[in-house]
């Protein structure tokens, strides 16, 4: 009696309803065709998809089986477990479902992506009677497949179906599938590290991210109070005396009429300065609390290409507002020492350059301070409007 084994995996198992069975031969060998049929007659859940399996002959995989003989070992194997990932192909006879599922189907897989698309009996022009579909079958196919490789490269261990048919279909006639699985033992890591690493920059910037702003928010504003007070005592405090002059002096000569209506635009100027310069002050402080608060919150996110570019813009934000101040206590320091510079030698300056002069040099470069936080977070982070 001739006997050949025969083993079955993944989609042609579940097809065959067996794993394996031993087949009884009438001669000692049979051509491959004659073994085909014979699997065919005995499992014809599996018959349709025989023609897209591999077989592998006493635990080789050979690129054409001419015969089987008695004794040996056959496997019949799905398209993807001989080593191709894609089944991709045009057709001109009705598509199987079953086939494609059987074509990705693999036991380190635990779930299977569909798509089938149907022709229906109605278009944007009105109704449908059927399609026709016409293709230039070598080009479609390549460009099918070189779609698939693309993913297969992208994703490693993806399985892809992708069966399109061409002439005439009816109406609810299917008329492409695509089928696609990923491997979990594909799964190399990623996900997991970046969830990870997430979460590790999470719990070091909840740690340690409030103290360490508050230690330079601290710095910042001590240095902004050492810095205005340097400038307030410098020249003997000459700068609440001279600017007291500077305003004072063209109010005694009553047909000073420039110096008067100077002394009112620059006093104006000062007034609105001062005022929007608090304004600013309050919104940095609030603006400091929340960014704090956030910081954490935006960590959280940083294994996600959006969560990672909010991170970096709270970062650079609270670095923005952090700074403002000490970059305005020195724009102010600047305006100070120049308002409350002595002047030359005999109590009279050069030409060209009165005193009066400097007072409005210095206003100008206290408005100056007023723009510096939107340039400073422009800098800081080009994208804020």
């Amino acid at each position: 009696m001739y006997e050949v084994e025969v083993q079955y995996f993944a989609a042609a198992r579940d097809l065959a309803g067996c794993s394996h069975e031993h087949i009884a031969l009438r001669t000692s060998e049979v051509s491959l065709a004659e073994f085909t049929q014979l699997l065919a007659n005995r499992h014809p859940r599996l018959a349709p998809f025989l023609p897209r399996m591999r077989l592998a002959l006493n635990d080789e995989l050979h690129a054409v089986v001419a015969t089987i003989r008695a004794h040996d070992r056959v496997a019949v194997l799905p398209p993807v477990a001989g080593g191709s990932d894609t089944l991709c192909e045009l057709r001109d006879s009705p598509l199987s479902v079953d086939e494609a599922i059987a074509a990705v189907t693999h036991p380190g897989a635990g779930g299977i992506a569909l798509f089938i698309g149907v022709v229906r009996d109605h278009a944007e022009t009105g109704q449908v009677a059927r399609l026709d579909y016409e293709a230039h079958e070598r080009l479609a196919v390549q460009e099918m497949q070189r779609i698939l490789r693309e993913l297969v490269q992208e994703f490693p261990g993806v399985r892809l179906c992708a069966l399109h048919r061409v002439g005439s279909l009816g109406i609810g006639e299917i008329a492409v599938i695509v089928a696609a699985i990923q491997m979990a033992v594909s799964h190399r890591g990623e996900p997991l590290r970046e969830i990870l690493r997430s979460l590790l920059t999470m719990v070091v910037v909840s740690a340690a991210g409030a103290t360490f702003a508050a230690a330079l928010i601290g710095a910042a504003d001590e240095f902004s109070s050492w810095i205005i007070g340097q400038a307030l005592g410098a020249n003997d405090h000459a700068f609440a005396t001279e600017l007291t002059k500077r305003m004072v002096d063209p109010l005694k000569d009553p047909n000073d009429t420039v110096g008067f209506a100077l002394i009112i635009f620059v006093g104006i100027l000062m007034v609105i300065t001062a005022v929007i310069q608090l304004a600013l002050m309050i919104v940095r402080y609030g603006m400091l609390v929340l960014l704090v608060g956030v910081l954490p919150l935006t960590a959280s996110a940083t294994n996600t290409e959006m969560g990672m570019m909010w991170f970096k813009r709270a970062v650079a934000w609270l670095a923005g507002f952090i700074i403002y101040k000490p970059v305005a206590a020195l724009i102010y320091a600047t305006a100070i020492y120049l308002m409350s510079a002595p002047q030359a030698p005999g109590g009279k300056a050069p030409d060209g350059t009165p005193q009066t002069l400097k007072i409005v040099m210095g206003v100008t470069m206290m408005i100056i301070a007023v723009v510096a936080l939107p340039a400073i977070l422009r800098f800081v982070s080009p994208r804020t409007s």
